[in-house]
């Protein structure tokens, strides 16, 4: 960290940020499968009372999933900028390059080791980062 002390950091904190982040594309993905609702087909005979109002329920169920998304919005943008403190501060460069491509973008194990360290064997850049943390693979 720029002018102090070493940031904290486990691998279950960047774990749980790659969730985050799934967890909210998942809520993203149902929100839009909200706005093309399947229809069912019309009747010809006219009902006096109807079941409910598909249009507001989606509306309802649309709005909750969109304060949901603004709540992880807000915790996605606080975990990265502390994420990205801690990977600056890391000495090795290819180990900040796999954490970045894995963790934050969300690359495979076997990408990463392809891309960033050019080797064919895909759990190099897995090990890398497990060494770091005192992890045994």
């Amino acid at each position: 960290m720029k002018g102090g002390a070493m940031k904290e950091m486990t691998i279950e904190r960047l774990r749980a940020f790659r969730g985050i982040q799934k967890e909210h594309d998942e809520i993203r993905r149902e929100i839009d499968l909200l706005y093309y609702p399947i229809s069912s087909p019309r009747s010809s005979e006219s009902h006096g009372t109807s079941p409910g109002d598909p249009t507001a329920a989606a509306v309802a169920k649309i709005m909750k999933l969109q304060n949901r998304l603004e709540q992880l919005n807000d915790r996605l943008a606080n975990e990265l900028a502390y994420i990205e403190d801690w990977v600056a501060d890391l000495p090795d460069h290819e180990l900040r390059a796999i954490i970045r491509a894995h963790y934050l973008l969300g690359d495979s194990w076997s990408k990463c080791t392809q891309r960033i360290l050019n080797y064919e064997y895909s759990d190099a850049a897995k090990k890398r980062v497990y060494r770091y943390f005192n992890i045994r693979f």
